[in-house]
């Protein structure tokens, strides 16, 4: 094998020129290992990747997976990505938030988030209730102006964009407590073109290389990237800052308004307002930092997985003409079982448990076969040893300090686990009773404490 493991390397090292993707050059990887690489070489524990002179040690393998990150999930932590670039960036200046952080930090960032969300309704009948009337009065409106500017009456919609927006509205309501409507939609897409705009400059190789080695930036080569990132990454917080100095703002001037908390970021600065009053339980982290990243945090994620899930259903749904009988068939008999008349009433919630297969293709916001298939994050995010970690029954050691991430891809595409990986069937997630089934292997936004 040394002779193809070094074809393979000469290979890496032609597409590894700087204005190339790292879409492009796994492409052409996975291309150039499918030609290289024998049959016996198909499953591989555990390997490293070295980004520069940063080791970054990936796990391939579903139980060393568990071992790892869930059972010895504490020493396993740490954060990695982006953690060094955020340290030099203007608009962060550290870590904060829930993504980048670690330690008490994030605990009180992750368990802050979850509580705000309970308390405003998230997974209640009220808040469902909310959102699906907001939906169709920005569906509504979206068609009526496409009606309108239309010369024949006719109009062609594009999916893509109104998910964008309803996703992006329905966060920005978590967060702030306004939809994205008419009024203000210049706001959204100004918002989406920036994180865009990031995404395009981190992803390249310079990108990728300041990230772990953010000292390149003093390097001719590399310090227009830098500065070309460091202003877009600005831009984006600043829409942010405005939200939150602007509710600041409004708070001062309505000191004696006794209205109640309608958003996550009004949580946010009463917990602000608590620690400043009872010194005792000061935790230090409720400021202005960790709630600017926070809100960045939230956003990004949530927007970008929402989007990209329900733009591959929608195509998996119309390359599959079997999967969208089953499932019309499915929501016709409920309608019929329950003698609901066409528009009295939009399915909800509460009616996952009578529909299986329905719930197998869309599940309580997660879709579950269209999450495995698009394999929206292959790696993950990258964690750090926060001390020395044992793989393999004490075969690999691992000292602390060190980037470790899981390739959950090979969990989601294991033959084993999904037979015909790359075919959508939602039907593997229905047991033989008819109901909806737990998959382990099952794990598109990793595992582990994150």
């Amino acid at each position: 094998m040394e002779a193809d493991l070094g074809q393979i390397c000469n290979l890496a090292c032609k597409a590894l020129q700087l204005n190339k993707t790292e879409w492009e050059i796994a492409k052409y990887l996975k291309m150039t290992l499918e030609e290289k690489i024998p049959p016996k070489w198909d499953v591989i524990v555990v390997y490293t990747l070295w980004l520069g002179e940063d080791p970054v040690v990936v796990i391939s393998d579903f139980e060393c997976m568990r071992d790892t990150f869930v059972k010895a999930g504490e020493a396993c932590s740490g954060r990695h990505l982006m953690t060094a670039i955020n340290n030099v960036l203007t608009a962060t200046n550290g870590n904060y938030g829930v993504i980048r952080t670690e330690g008490d930090r994030w605990r009180i960032m992750r368990r802050f988030t979850l509580q705000a969300m309970r308390d405003l309704g998230m997974g209640r009948s009220n808040l469902e209730q909310k959102f699906f009337d907001d939906f169709q009065q920005q569906i509504y409106e979206a068609l009526t102006k496409q009606i309108e500017q239309s010369e024949d009456g006719s109009i062609i919609t594009r999916l893509d964009q109104m998910i964008d927006i309803l996703a992006g509205s329905t966060i920005n309501q978590m967060l702030f407590g306004y939809p994205f409507t008419e009024d203000n939609l210049k706001n959204f897409y100004n918002l989406k073109e920036k994180l865009e705009q990031q995404r395009l400059t981190i992803t390249t190789i310079r990108g990728r290389l300041l990230m772990g080695m953010p000292w390149l930036r003093y390097f001719p080569l590399f310090s227009s990237t830098f500065k070309e990132f460091d202003s877009q990454v600005s831009s984006t917080y600043s829409f942010f800052e405005f939200n939150i100095f602007e509710r600041i703002k409004k708070r001062f001037n309505e000191e004696n308004n006794e209205e109640k908390t309608k958003d996550l970021l009004d949580y946010f600065l009463d917990q602000m307002e608590e620690e400043k009053i009872n010194g005792r339980k000061n935790t230090g982290e409720f400021n202005l930092e960790n709630l600017r990243s926070l809100c960045y945090d939230l956003f990004l994620a949530g927007q970008e997985t929402i989007c990209i899930t329900l733009n591959f259903l929608l195509l998996y749904l119309l390359l599959d003409q079997r999967v969208q009988f089953k499932l019309q068939k499915e929501l016709d008999e409920f309608k019929e079982r329950h003698k609901y008349l066409e528009g009295e009433r939009h399915f909800k919630m509460v009616d996952r448990s009578e529909l299986p297969y329905t719930n197998a293709v869309i599940n309580v916001g997660n879709l579950i076969e269209s999450q495995r298939l698009c394999n929206l994050l292959p790696l993950n995010l990258s964690h750090r040893t926060t001390k020395d970690v044992q793989l393999l029954d004490g075969k690999i050691k691992l000292p602390a300090g060190v980037a470790i991430v899981p390739q959950i891809s090979c969990a989601l595409f294991d033959e084993k686990i999904f037979p015909e990986p790359n075919r959508f069937l939602p039907e593997r997630f229905i047991d033989k009773n008819g109901c909806l089934k737990r998959i382990e292997q099952f794990v598109p936004f990793s595992l582990g404490k994150r």
